[in-house]
């Protein structure tokens, strides 16, 4: 999970209110990748999954610990999620 209060990138349509904070005026660079460029569902179903950006991109709201903590649960949900 991005945050607390993410509700997934299709609810959000890849424009989490983080994004704008961290002055992605145009969405999720992850979502934009995965939805928009290779046309999957959600990122899960990318098999670069984790790739360089999702590793790295993260809220600016969170801590450093938080973010490591969320990154493998965020993937293992991802992987494991026909639909997001």
């Amino acid at each position: 999970m991005i945050g607390n209060t993410c509700q997934g990138c299709g609810a959000t349509l890849g424009k989490p209110p983080w994004v704008y904070e961290a002055n992605f005026a145009g969405g999720c660079p992850i979502y934009n990748c995965a939805i928009g460029q290779k046309g999957y569902s959600h990122c899960g179903l990318c098999p670069e999954l984790p790739c360089s950006m999702f590793s790295h991109l993260k809220d600016p709201n969170m801590s450093d610990e938080a973010f490591h903590q969320s990154l493998a649960e965020r993937i293992a949900r991802l992987k494991g999620t026909r639909k997001c």
